[in-house]
């Protein structure tokens, strides 16, 4: 039986529920039961197990797309410090953790330190938190941009923006394609919707 912790989040699921299919019986799959799949990741997975998903959100943020900038052109160099760094500045202010920043793709290694401390914020977060990570952080490519999400100082469509910054350029310049163009709404809805969990599935009192 799957157990909701908030009555919000029980009648969202219920009304996904009702809508699946149209809400006229037609055919309906796991992208039309989002909700009722992360509270069913939340029971299943992260609330038995919390550590398996703080080490695999740990191990995004050691390749964070925040961290990896362009060498050229300028003014995508200047898009991406005037846009990205000041969320990697709002980690070190918020919560003492520090990433380094580099050129190009090559892997770079991030201070001990701080991952540490990264770590054991993550081990703080609620089971509910985590799940909404877990789901947005792959699709965003940024746990920086998650926990800011998760912590509603940024709105999940500008998140989606800035982690599609290097996109847009390119479409400014060569116009949008029509798959990345749909990347970039799967992406718009799935952030959304983890968001969202995150929102119905804490208590009031815990918010």
């Amino acid at each position: 039986m799957l157990g909701l912790p908030t009555a919000a989040l029980a009648a969202a699921v219920a009304e996904e529920w009702r809508l699946a299919g149209g809400g006229i019986g037609e055919i309906f799959g796991p992208d039309d039961l989002v909700l009722t799949g992360l509270a069913g990741s939340l029971q299943e997975r992260v609330a038995p197990a919390p550590r398996a998903i703080v080490d695999l959100l740990h191990a995004h943020a050691a390749t964070d797309l925040l961290c990896y900038r362009a060498s050229s052109p300028a003014s995508l160099v200047q898009q991406q410090e005037g846009l990205w760094q000041p969320w990697l500045d709002w980690l070190e202010h918020r919560h003492g953790v520090r990433l380094a920043v580099t050129s190009g793709v090559m892997p770079i290694g991030q201070d001990t330190g701080s991952m540490a401390r990264l770590h054991r914020m993550l081990c703080r977060q609620s089971p509910v938190t985590l799940t909404g990570l877990g789901a947005m952080v792959p699709v965003l490519g940024s746990v920086v941009l998650g926990l800011a999400v998760a912590s509603g100082e940024l709105e999940s469509m500008r998140a989606v923006e800035l982690a599609r910054l290097d996109e847009s350029f390119q479409a400014r310049l060569w116009g949008m394609q029509p798959e990345t163009e749909a990347a970039t709404g799967r992406m718009r809805i799935e952030t959304a919707l983890a968001a969202r969990f995150i929102s119905l599935a804490t208590p009031v009192d815990a918010a």
